[in-house]
C-alpha cells in the first residue's frame, strides 16, 4: 500500500509541478519539488496520518526546506479526504488500539483500590471443603456471585468454587451424594488485597479466569468479594464521563 500511494503521490505532484513550470515557471521553477510534496499530500490523506508523513518527507529528502510546504499539502488534503482510511484495520484514536489499551486501562483506574468495593464487616456465604453439593447449590441461590471462597479449618482462603463447576456437577445425579466442596474448588487462587490498585485486579482476573475473586487482608482472611463486571463499569465511567461526573460517580459494591 505504501509503495503505491507514493508513486501515485509522486506522479500527480510531478504532473501538476511540471505544468506550471511550462506556463508559468516563476510559480514552480523546481517541479522535482512537487513530486515530494505531492507524496506526501497523497499518503496524508490516504493513510489518514498527517504528522508522520512530514517524518517521511524530511527523511526522503534529507532536509528541512520542504517542511512547511509539506505541512500546507499534508493539511489541505487532509481535511479535505474523507474518513475512510486506506489501512482497514486502522482506529478511531489510541484509546481504541489494542496496542495501547494497557496503558489507557492502567491510566483510567490509577488511584483506585479495590477497597471501595467492600462492604464493612461482609459476612457473605463461603464455603467449607466438607459441604455437599447440595449445600454449595443453596449458597449460590442469594448472592449474585459467580465464585464463592471456600474458608479452611483456620478460616483462611483455601479455594474457589465457580457458580458453573457446582451447575455441571449437579447435573450428575449420580455423583451428587458423594461431591464436596473440596471436589469442585478450584485451588492456587490469588486472592485480592484491599490496598491493591483496579489495574492490579484485572491482571488477577484474567490470571484467575474468574468473574469474581475473594478479597483477603493480611491475615489470609476473607474480607469480601469483588466482581470482575464491577471493575469494567468502574473503567467505563471514568473512560466515558466528564471528570466531573466520574469523580462523584460511585459503584455499586458487590455483594
Amino acid at each position: 500500500m505504501f509503495g503505491p500511494s507514493m508513486v501515485i503521490g509522486g506522479c500527480g505532484g510531478g504532473a501538476l509541478g511540471l505544468t506550471l513550470n511550462a506556463f508559468w515557471p516563476p510559480l514552480a521553477p523546481h517541479p522535482a519539488s512537487f513530486v515530494i510534496v505531492g507524496m506526501a499530500g497523497f499518503f496524508a490523506a490516504a493513510a489518514k496520518t498527517p504528522f508522520s508523513t512530514l517524518v517521511i518527507v524530511s527523511e526522503m529528502t534529507g532536509d528541512y526546506n520542504l517542511i512547511l510546504p509539506a505541512l500546507f499539502v499534508c493539511t489541505l488534503a487532509f481535511l479535505l479526504s474523507d474518513e475512510q482510511s486506506l489501512y482497514r484495520s486502522q482506529v478511531e484514536s489510541r484509546s481504541r488500539s489494542p496496542a495501547h489499551q494497557g496503558r489507557f486501562v492502567r491510566e483510567a483506574l490509577a488511584g483506585l483500590r479495590v477497597e471501595r468495593f467492600l462492604v464493612p464487616d461482609w459476612d457473605g456465604p463461603t464455603l467449607h471443603p466438607a459441604d455437599s453439593l447440595e449445600t454449595v447449590i443453596e449458597r449460590f441461590e442469594g448472592p449474585d456471585v459467580p465464585a464463592l471462597p471456600v474458608l479452611g479449618p483456620d478460616g483462611k482462603l483455601s479455594g474457589v468454587v465457580t457458580l458453573e463447576e457446582a451447575y455441571l456437577a449437579s447435573q450428575a445425579e449420580a455423583a451428587g451424594p458423594v461431591v464436596r466442596a473440596a471436589d469442585l474448588m478450584r485451588e492456587g487462587v490469588t486472592a485480592l488485597r484491599p490496598a491493591d490498585g483496579l489495574d492490579r485486579a484485572m491482571e488477577l482476573f484474567v490470571e484467575n479466569d474468574l468473574l469474581a475473586l475473594p478479597v483477603a487482608d493480611v491475615d489470609g482472611r476473607v474480607v469480601g468479594m469483588v466482581r470482575r463486571f464491577d471493575v469494567a463499569s468502574t473503567y467505563l465511567r471514568h473512560v466515558h464521563a466528564p471528570p466531573s461526573a466520574s469523580s462523584r460517580t460511585m459503584p455499586r459494591p458487590g455483594p
